[in-house]
């Protein structure tokens, strides 16, 4: 879909890759961050943008950019996607785990959904400049609760808030340089085994509720060659598989930097690496069609805050494509959502196999 975008440094059309109506490529906190750089100060600094989506911010800022950090490979692709759909040069962009680039005089960040991964991104910019450099860090008032503003001001000189408008507020604060981080990626144990999780990865505290409910009832099945997790987070479920199916092969997927960097280290740890291929790619892209012989997929549900199914469908098309005649998809789902259809649109067979007071298996076979 496309999205007339009205900015005090212009119009644009933002490309939005859904059907969901509810969902829009930028936000009131998008349009407070412009209005506030549209000030004359601003007008000649060279700026690093954080976390920018659908290039709501690059797009209007784009002759000031020298980069875009984010994690998310979807956002980096939609972000180029846009700046060429309106004519603007392309920006370098990278994941927060390679080194800042250049020497920005303002960094100009959207403010991510985890309390753990802000901290993780303040610091690791921290880490990365050579200078005191301004912040400004904007997100919907609703999803900043104090603790937000209390780590901001940890990580920052000077740090002040602004009034709420339109439901949005954004920060403002120095960064200074440091040379050591207090935060460090977070580990939990399941089965005797070890796990660690960058801040940023789906439920890096310990294990997720549904993947935990199928990694308890794993189903007996016959012995597969080729394993897929995608959208693997830290690879807690295709590692724990390699562990039932010594003699199978794990090909792990996720669209976020920092969940490959976790996985990658899971299986170093684990000694499996070389049973293992772990790749940065959206969804399945790039796997071959009838390849393998069994998925295991606790699929995502949400695009920010916002609930939306439409990721979720997609991950079960693309894993029946991938998957060999009577191969099978192991998934485990929230009892609230409609997934009903589009299995049986894309599976011969499907069957719950266990559920609880919020989670389903199901067992598709192709």
């Amino acid at each position: 879909m496309k999205y007339s975008y009205i900015t005090d440094f212009g119009h644009f059309t933002l490309k939005f890759e859904t059907q969901d109506k509810s969902l829009k490529p930028f936000d009131a906190a998008d349009e407070y961050l412009l209005s506030l750089l549209a000030d004359t100060k601003y007008a000649h600094q060279k700026l690093l943008l954080v976390n920018d989506r659908c290039a709501a911010l690059s797009v209007p800022l784009a002759e000031q950019l020298i980069g875009h950090v984010n994690d998310s490979l979807h956002e980096l692709e939609e972000t180029a996607e846009n700046m060429h759909e309106n004519g603007k040069p392309p920006c370098p962009s990278q994941s927060i785990l390679k080194p800042i680039p250049d020497a920005p005089d303002c960094i100009v960040m959207k403010i991510p959904k985890s309390l753990d991964h802000f901290r993780f991104q303040l610091q690791k910019i921290r880490a990365g400049i050579q200078k005191e450099t301004e912040i400004l860090a904007a997100g919907m008032s609703r999803y900043l609760p104090a603790s937000y503003f209390e780590c901001f001001q940890a990580e920052t000189q000077d740090a002040t808030y602004s009034r709420i408008e339109k439901k949005a507020r954004y920060y403002k604060g120095v960064l200074k340089p440091q040379t050591e981080m207090s935060v460090q990626s977070s580990s939990y144990v399941w089965e005797g085994r070890r796990y660690i999780s960058l801040p940023g990865v789906f439920s890096h505290r310990g294990v997720d509720p549904g993947s935990g409910f199928l990694l308890k009832n794993m189903p007996d099945l016959p012995v597969p060659k080729v394993i897929i997790d995608p959208g693997c987070g830290n690879g807690i479920l295709g590692l724990e598989a390699l562990n039932i199916w010594p003699e199978a092969r794990l090909t792990a997927t996720d669209e976020n930097a920092l969940a490959v960097a976790s996985t990658l280290q899971n299986s170093e740890r684990a000694g499996v690496a070389e049973r293992c291929t772990v790749l940065q790619t959206r969804i399945l892209r790039g796997i071959a069609q009838e390849s393998a012989d069994l998925i295991l997929c606790n699929p995502p549900f949400h695009r920010g805050h916002t609930v939306s199914l439409e990721t979720g469908f997609a991950f079960i098309r693309e894993s029946s494509a991938v998957l060999r005649e009577g191969g099978y998809m192991a998934l485990v789902v929230n009892k609230t959502l409609g997934y009903g259809n589009i299995l049986k649109e894309n599976f011969q067979k499907v069957n719950i196999l266990k559920q609880n007071s919020k989670y389903r298996l199901i067992l598709c076979r192709k």
